[in-house]
This record gives C-alpha cells, sequence and structure tokens, in this order.
C-alpha cells in the first residue's frame, strides 16, 4: 500500500472514530434515548467486515482489504449518521429555509422556477435514467 492509501485510511479511521464519539458525547443533552442493544444487526455484521479485513490485511490480501474496511466504515457511519439526524431534530432548531432560500438568491437560482419546468416535462422522469 502506498504512503496516500495509508494516509487516506488513517483520515477515514480516525474520522469515523471522531464523529461517533461527537455524536453520542451530544446525547446526554437531547431528548434522545440509546442503549447499545440498539446497535442490534449493523454491529454484528460491522464486527463481521471488521475481521474479516483484519483477516486479509494479515493474510497479504491487499485488494480484499480495503474493500471490506470501506463497507466496515460505511455500515459503521450509518450508526452515527442515523443519530445525529434525529439529534438535530429533537434540537427543535428553526429550519434553514430562509437562510438557503436567501444563498439560491444570491446565486440567481430560483427554485419556484425550477420546480415549474421540471413538473411541466413529465418527460424528465421517463426515461431510460429517472431523474425523479
Amino acid at each position: 500500500m502506498d504512503v496516500y492509501a495509508k494516509e487516506a485510511r488513517q483520515l477515514a479511521l480516525w474520522f469515523t472514530a471522531i464523529s461517533t464519539l461527537a455524536v453520542f458525547a451530544l446525547l446526554p443533552f437531547s431528548k434522545i434515548t440509546f442503549t447499545g442493544t440498539d446497535l442490534g444487526r449493523i454491529a454484528f455484521v460491522t464486527g463481521i467486515a471488521g475481521v474479516c479485513a483484519g483477516y486479509c490485511w494479515k493474510r497479504g490480501m491487499d485488494r480484499l482489504a480495503p474493500g471490506l474496511e470501506a463497507v466496515m466504515l460505511g455500515l459503521f457511519m450509518t450508526v452515527p449518521i442515523l443519530v445525529s439526524t434525529y439529534l438535530a431534530m429533537s434540537l427543535d432548531h428553526p429550519l434553514a429555509d430562509e437562510s438557503l432560500a436567501y444563498a439560491d438568491g444570491i446565486m440567481g437560482f430560483d427554485w419556484t422556477v425550477f420546480i415549474g419546468f421540471v413538473d411541466g416535462h413529465p418527460d424528465l422522469g421517463s426515461g431510460p435514467i429517472k431523474l425523479i
């Protein structure tokens, strides 16, 4: 494995660990209750992928191990992403619609015209690649 791949791998592992810790550290300040048993099958499948990736690294399967690590990290990140989504909703902050509409206006993008265009052309969603 080259230097850049090792750095990217370490970055992915650290990002996953830090983001997971950050999300779970914020749980006591929210209305969400979360227990370790809530992880269920996702923890089991993630653990299997992690064990298989470790085995592949030990046996020198340099092409299979990164793929299994990517699957493991992807599955593992679903838990903090899901929890952070519910965490954000539980804080009862106002929506950012006005700020987003203002930013769109600065860029010259008019959502109402865009939605009208898409709604007025039903063929956009009927081709071989569905857009909507």
